[in-house]
């Protein structure tokens, strides 16, 4: 669900007739008999925090009151908790493993919803900074191979936890450059593999997220956040939240660059990024896919969208209004909606979600005694 509405936002297609049938089968996902509650792959399945990411940020991207207050924030936080392991990362269930991607997704998700407690955060960092290689990449868990889907789940959650400039950030960034191959302009996921288009996103968002770091996180969600308010953003935002709150993209085609020999603001060549995604990863019948000779799905459809957005689009700063300056390869017509680098949904809609939430209690003592 989370990847095709993902997709259809970026591409400012969504299926909004839809909406209220998503947002009643995702309640239907979250534990209740079986658990805290966190979200299953289906109706009475154990609480995951894969599927609990993806239907929070499902619901996001819906964006209505009714589906942001459909999470329930203190089962969320129970969850959460017992998925907590002594080394400071979070397991993915119960007796599941303990990884990078485990403690991104609980790190983003309690981040969005506002229960990222001082209780949760404990150890946190620690067990992400170890999971930094020799080659200056993240792996899924100490001692691992650096791969590009763990190091961005590193990158994100450090950054989230304003944590990121303690990582080898100068190593970091060389091992990211690396990964982006200088014939086909798309990127590996680790050393000596082939490119894999999932990896626009996971690959290409972390050079967003490195650039976040050293500016200080001065980001537009970063600040909401941190509790800033939301100036500069659309008049329209306010501490209701909701699909309307927010709504950047009326504007955005009056910043559009054309394609010049720059390879783009972030250390990576954004449009030879564009270029795979545009040439390579689109299948002759719709929808993305890893590479020529592949089949398209939802999984790659979903992040070769992200990635080309986080491409054309860089990284956002508070001034200017927060709004995206664009750098497009080929006609306007190609210019996505802007993703968020730290969640990976699109930015107003993550900005509308971070504004409703930060209104309902949180802390603790709070959440436990809900």
């Amino acid at each position: 669900v989370y990847w095709i509405l993902h997709g259809l936002s970026l591409l400012e297609a969504e299926p909004v007739d839809d909406y209220d049938r998503v947002v009643e089968t995702l309640r239907r996902f979250q534990a209740t008999a079986v658990g805290p509650g966190g979200f299953g792959g289906g109706p009475q399945q154990v609480p995951h925090l894969a599927p609990t990411y993806a239907a929070v940020l499902a619901l996001v991207t819906v964006g209505t009151a009714e589906a942001l207050d459909a999470v329930d924030r203190a089962g969320l936080y129970k969850f959460f908790m017992e998925m907590k392991h002594p080394s400071g990362g979070f397991s993915m269930q119960h007796d599941g493993e303990v990884d990078a991607r485990g403690t991104y997704t609980a790190v983003a998700i309690a981040a969005l919803t506002n229960i990222l407690t001082e209780e949760f955060k404990e150890g946190v960092v620690e067990y992400l900074l170890s999971c930094q290689t020799y080659e200056g990449g993240f792996g899924g868990e100490p001692g691992n191979e650096a791969h590009g889907g763990y190091n961005y789940c590193a990158m994100a959650a450090l950054v989230l936890l304003r944590a990121a400039h303690r990582a080898d950030l100068d190593a970091q960034e060389f091992w990211l450059v690396n990964r982006q191959m200088e014939t086909e302009g798309g990127f590996q996921g680790r050393t000596n593999k082939l490119v894999d288009g999932c990896y626009s996103f996971w690959q290409g968002a972390a050079f967003a997220l490195v650039a976040i770091a050293r500016a200080g996180y001065v980001h537009p969600e970063i600040r909401l956040l941190d509790g800033g308010p939301p100036e500069g953003m659309a008049d329209a935002a306010d501490e209701e939240g909701g699909l309307d709150a927010l709504d950047v993209d009326d504007e955005v085609t009056e910043a559009v660059d054309a394609a010049t020999p720059s390879s783009g603001p972030l250390s990576m060549n954004q449009f030879k990024l564009q270029d795979y995604v545009l040439r390579c990863a689109q299948f002759p019948q719709g929808g993305l896919r890893d590479k020529p000779g592949k089949h398209r799905d939802f999984y790659h459809s979903c992040y070769c969208l992200s990635g080309l957005a986080v491409a054309q689009h860089g990284v956002r700063s508070p001034q200017g209004g927060g709004r995206p300056h664009a750098a497009v390869l080929g006609e306007v017509g190609n210019l996505l909606a802007d993703t968020s680098p730290l969640f990976n949904v699109r930015a107003d809609r993550a900005e509308a979600a971070i504004l409703h939430y930060r209104r309902l209690p949180t802390g603790h003592a709070a959440l436990t005694s809900a």
